[in-house]
């Protein structure tokens, strides 16, 4: 990382922490902190020292402190089923988290779960089937695996390819977000560079899911425990608003079709993969609903406020990661302060049935 990289981090953390320090979250979370918020998570693990995958992950320490946090904070740890109530019957007099985990990484069953059960906390898992089922494309995965084994390698490109550093942390993050943000920025031209990397250096998309995501009786038994909701985060997770509508629907179905009868719940709520607004809209949102979902999150930046529930399948979440991962950073994003200083706030409006709505 540069010196001016280092600066601009060090001075974000210091204004975080003046901010917090001067209660500025207090001020204005009347406002913007809406009634309730839900944090979008991914990974926990023991020690992220050695994590590329820097949004995606938060130590189990860090998630025991969250949960003590957020209670102090008077904020009551809800399931989505519950806050969905809430918005349904205008219960706002208190606010409420819901903690949500995505794609069904195995260390969510291993790590995470043993936390929310000393603190008796609800958590929803959004499973991606076909990751259980070693069937779906898990290509980040994979170029993780290949930066973290090298020192330094070559991305291809249209001119043949550049050799990137990859010898510390900093240049590993630097080099895995240049290569996830050219391939999010055109799928179908970056893709087949994208597969020549991998086949490459020999990184296996199937490997890495055996190795990461959750097994079928770990799945299962995650689902047993009393305290865990189960979600669908469709079969293949591929960005829906790329696929076409059968596509898209299918998804949908078969993603939730197969929880049920796997784990014999029901399943309600539903994330999108991605969940950017490149990667779901309106189409997604009425979809949603019509496959039967009583909710659906979205990944972007806000609070729920009490006009979601006119619009229960475009919800917005805070995402939690270890770029973000402290006390006083998540103070300011359930203020609304972070969103607002990004420009990232907005309630909705109006109803979405069929109509955008400002949030998304």
């Amino acid at each position: 990382m540069s010196h001016t990289a280092s600066l601009i981090r060090a001075v974000k953390r210091g204004l975080v922490a003046g901010a917090a320090q001067m209660r500025i979250g207090e001020i204005f979370r009347p406002r913007f902190g809406g009634v309730g918020s839900i944090f979008g998570l991914h990974r926990v693990v023991e020690d992220d020292d050695h994590i590329i995958q820097r949004d995606l992950v938060v130590t189990v320490r860090f998630l025991d402190a969250l949960i003590s946090y957020v209670r102090r904070l008077g904020y009551d740890i809800v399931t989505l089923d519950e806050a969905f109530r809430r918005l349904t019957v205008r219960r706002t007099d208190k606010r409420f988290v819901c903690f949500t985990f995505d794609d069904g990484y195995a260390d969510v069953y291993l790590q995470a779960l043993p936390v929310f059960q000393r603190h008796q906390a609800p958590m929803t898992v959004y499973v991606t089937t076909g990751m259980i089922q070693r069937a779906a494309d898990y290509w980040w995965g994979a170029l993780e695996r290949v930066i973290r084994a090298n020192e330094s390698i070559v991305v291809p490109n249209e001119h043949g390819g550049r050799v990137h550093a990859t010898r510390n942390l900093a240049e590993k993050v630097r080099v895995y977000n240049m290569v996830c943000h050219e391939y999010h920025s055109d799928m179908h031209r970056y893709r087949p560079m994208l597969d020549e990397l991998l086949q490459r250096y020999q990184s296996d998309p199937t490997e890495a899911l055996d190795e990461d995501m959750l097994s079928v009786g770990q799945l299962c038994a995650l689902a047993a425990d009393s305290l865990v909701e189960i979600g669908a985060h469709s079969v293949t997770h591929r960005p829906l608003t790329h696929l076409s509508l059968s596509e898209a629907r299918q998804e949908f179905l078969e993603s939730r079709s197969m929880l049920q009868r796997l784990l014999d719940v029901e399943v309600r709520h539903f994330a999108y993969p991605f969940g950017t607004r490149a990667e779901c809209g309106e189409r997604e949102f009425a979809l949603a609903g019509q496959c039967g979902f009583v909710t659906a999150t979205t990944t972007q930046n806000g609070n729920l406020f009490e006009a979601h529930r006119d619009c229960p399948h475009a919800l917005p979440r805070l995402s939690i990661g270890s770029s973000s991962a402290t006390l006083p950073a998540v103070l300011l994003k359930l203020s609304g302060m972070a969103s607002v200083v990004t420009r990232q706030h907005r309630a909705p409006s109006r109803p979405c049935g069929g109509h955008a709505i400002p949030n998304c």
